[in-house]
């Protein structure tokens, strides 16, 4: 019955648990929950046992952080809500991107730069370019960009003496004629550097007037006008020539005509009455200079000068010469001077064997040192006539005009000089035995001597000059060493000879002594060490030898040897031959040698030896079994 009263709880209409809820049957009794995106206050799975009442309201997702992506707006509806993405965004993989409007041209109109954004864009009219609405950003198709005639604005933005361009969206500027800018002609605002028009100085430019003229520069333009002393004549400027009017100059005068210009200078030897080189004009007047008045004379020193109308003429005192001649004058060509006349250039002037001596305006001659003068000529003086001339130990050579002299071979200049003169010099004797090395050489005695030395060869050495040697005798003093030893008996019998440098020496062969200058045998074999035990020594001359004795051989099997290394040891006849001692018989080893014994049971003398006379051999009686067992019986 209860559960059908709940049964009919949940299908009344309305329903128990209100709109937008579900109503679930239970036995007896019923439970209510809301539908999604609806809640209660008491929860959900509410019952009417539990407190409160039901009921279900909308929820607002909106208000949940993050419910939307970004750049979106949320829509709530009744339990449910939506999410549209903002203006200038589109919905892409659940999220809202920002939409590039200026992807599209059309977005903003001609002469526009469209700048994107995020969820928006706006439109910028270029440079040059105004937007019809006064906006500098904006976004409408109605707007449009127009150009602005920047050529119309006060002052022009190219400034004074220029002209301005309009174009679309820009302009240009070019300088009037006469003018100009750093930045060239046509320049515009997208150009570098600053338009400014100034003036053209054509004046600074070469050849923009003739020659012989004067360039005016004025602004924008300039002007030509011939300089004094020329005319103009078909744009050119010719020069005046006041030199074709002979009364330009006075008497005595030259006229120089110069572009432009003329000027009057006075003849070579006159001047002019105003005392300047040139001038011009007929109160001038050219006098003669008389310049013979002058002082120091033109002429110069030790010359004689003459006046003559506007010129002088110069000639040389006797004894003086000028390479311009006599009779000079400033018209001929060179420069005057009187230089003292050298007459001892001059070949034969003084006779041979004199000086001849220069002085102004004269000569003298005098004989050489070494000469003296006879019948006006220069003779030799023989100063080796004289005995004083050189010192002792010099040789005097007479020259011609002097002397000199020289140290006799072995002696030397107290000054060092090979060849001197005068009596303070002396000739020392060399020693030439203090030289290092010695002029005799190696192994050498050297022996001074006055003017010269002497060589001889320490004892052991020879020359093939031989001693008491000197550099007048033919030859090369050389001491080489003697070799003793090639010579016969230098050493005794049975000894060896060894050369030294100098010297030489003996020394007994092995297996001999020295004794009383001669060189003995010695006897090894005195010496019982010499050879080993068991063995014999024999001696020699100079050597001995040692032989084992008989049934004995060396360890090295030599027959002979030498030293205490080697040993003699036993042959071992035994072992190397069982039938030494024939049948029923022991061989038995003794050192050097062996023995036979019998066998028990036979009979024959006890031990047998090589030495002994009789034969070893066997006998037929063997003692009984009783006597072997009980014979002493020791077997080796």
């Amino acid at each position: 019955a209860a559960q059908d009263f709940s049964l009919r709880e949940c299908s009344k209409r309305p329903t128990p648990c209100g709109a937008h809820s579900v109503c679930k049957n239970l036995p007896g009794r019923y439970k209510c929950s809301c539908l999604p995106g609806f809640s209660s206050p008491t929860g959900n799975n509410w019952n009417p046992a539990k407190p409160g009442r039901f009921s279900c309201t909308d929820i607002n997702e909106c208000l949940s952080s993050g419910v939307c992506p970004e750049h979106s707006e949320c829509t709530n509806s009744l339990g449910s809500y939506s999410c549209t993405c903002l203006a200038g965004f589109s919905s892409r993989n659940s999220i809202c991107e920002d939409v590039d409007e200026c992807a599209d041209p059309k977005s903003c109109p001609e002469h526009a730069t469209c700048h994107n954004s995020l969820g928006s864009y706006s439109c910028v009219c270029n440079q040059g370019f105004v937007s019809s609405s006064g906006n500098v950003r904006f976004q409408d198709q109605g707007e449009t960009c127009e150009d602005i005639d920047e050529c119309s604005k006060k002052p022009s933005p190219c400034g004074a003496n220029s002209v301005c361009k309009n174009l679309p969206g820009k302009y240009k500027c070019s300088c009037l004629p006469g003018f100009s800018s750093p930045t060239g002609n046509d320049w515009n605002p997208a150009k570098p550097g600053r338009f400014s028009c100034t003036d053209i100085n054509e004046c600074l430019s070469s050849g923009v007037c003739p020659e012989h003229s004067e360039c005016t520069n004025s602004l924008g333009s300039y002007s030509c006008s011939c300089r004094a002393g020329f005319s103009s004549r078909n744009s050119i400027c010719e020069d005046v020539d006041e030199c074709a009017d002979p009364k330009s100059c006075p008497e005595h005068a030259t006229c120089h005509n110069s572009p432009g210009s003329y000027s009057c200078v006075c003849n070579q030897g006159f001047v002019s009455s105003s005392g300047n080189v040139r001038f011009q004009g007929q109160g001038e007047t050219c006098a003669d200079i008389d310049e013979c008045s002058k002082k120091p004379s033109p002429c110069g020193a030790n010359s004689v000068c003459k006046n003559l109308p506007g010129k002088y003429k110069c000639s040389c005192l006797p004894g003086f010469s000028s390479p311009t001649g006599n009779d000079w004058n400033p018209a001929k060509p060179g420069r005057f001077s009187c230089t003292d006349i050298n007459e001892c250039l001059s070949s034969g002037v003084c006779p041979e064997h004199s000086e001849c001596t220069n002085s102004l305006g004269s000569y003298s001659c005098s004989c050489r040192a070494g000469f003296s003068s006879s019948n006006s000529i220069c003779e030799d003086v023989d100063e080796c006539a004289d005995p004083r001339s050189c010192p002792e130990h010099a040789t005097c050579h007479n020259s011609l005009g002097s002397y000199s002299c020289v140290c006799n071979k072995g002696f030397v200049s107290s000054s060092g000089n090979v060849r001197f003169q005068g009596q303070g010099e002396t000739c020392e004797d060399v020693d030439e035995c203090s030289k290092k090395p010695s002029p005799c050489g190696a192994n050498s005695v050297c022996k001074n001597l006055p003017g010269r030395y002497k060589c001889s060869c320490l004892p052991g050495f020879s020359s093939p000059t031989g001693n008491d040697w000197n550099p007048a005798k033919p030859g090369r003093f050389s001491c080489t060493d003697i070799n003793e030893c090639l010579s016969s008996g230098i050493c005794p019998e049975h000894s060896e000879c060894t050369n030294s440098l100098g010297s030489y020496s003996c020394s007994c062969r092995a297996g001999f002594s020295s004794r009383n200058s001669i060189c003995e045998d010695v006897d090894e074999c005195a010496d019982p060490k010499s050879c080993p035990e068991h063995a014999t020594c024999h001696n020699s001359p100079g050597s001995y030898s040692c032989v084992c004795n008989q049934g004995l051989v060396s360890r090295s099997g030599n027959v002979r040897f030498q030293g205490q290394g080697e040993t003699c040891e036993d042959v071992g006849e035994c072992f190397r031959n069982s039938t030494l001692c024939g049948p029923s018989s022991i061989c038995t080893k003794i050192l050097g040698e062996y023995g036979c014994s019998r066998l028990p049971w036979f009979f024959l003398p006890d031990v047998w030896t090589p030495e002994k006379p009789e034969a070893f051999k066997r006998t037929d009686n063997p003692p009984s079994r009783a006597e072997v067992f009980s014979m002493d019986v020791k077997l080796p």
